[in-house]
């Protein structure tokens, strides 16, 4: 998490209601935020509801991504687990466009990118 601060984010559940998830705008960024099906708005006619990634997965529209992701070359080179929640009807294109997509991990000053290099839906 790059910053304490979260932005809604919302993801359709029909036409008319969509979750409204509390989210790190710097992971969840204009890059990879698209490619999980999830938006910064609400279309005009959607009701919000309110929920927490574990209720949004509880329900079958939401899935959790597993994501590697990776800073540095050679031997300063690290890696890390990071898993992001997807809207359902994007768990099977999400994880391959997330490939060479970054977000950034620390926090405040000492936040870095990080390039994701694999994912998969999680269970």
């Amino acid at each position: 998490m790059a910053t304490s601060k979260k932005e809604n984010r919302f993801i359709g559940i029909d036409p008319n209601v969509a979750f409204k998830l509390n989210l790190d705008p710097d992971i969840y960024n204009s890059q990879i935020s698209p490619l999980l099906g999830m938006g910064n708005t609400l279309l005009a006619n959607q009701k919000q509801v309110d929920a927490t990634i574990q209720v949004a997965t509880k329900n079958g529209h939401c899935v959790i991504l597993k994501c590697t992701v990776q800073k540095g070359e050679g031997i300063n080179q690290e890696t890390r687990q990071i898993e992001l929640i997807c809207d359902v009807d994007n768990a099977d294109t999400a994880p391959s466009q997330l490939i060479g997509k970054t977000v950034k991990l620390g926090y405040k000053t000492q936040a870095t990118d990080w390039e994701v290099i694999s994912a998969y839906v999680k269970g």
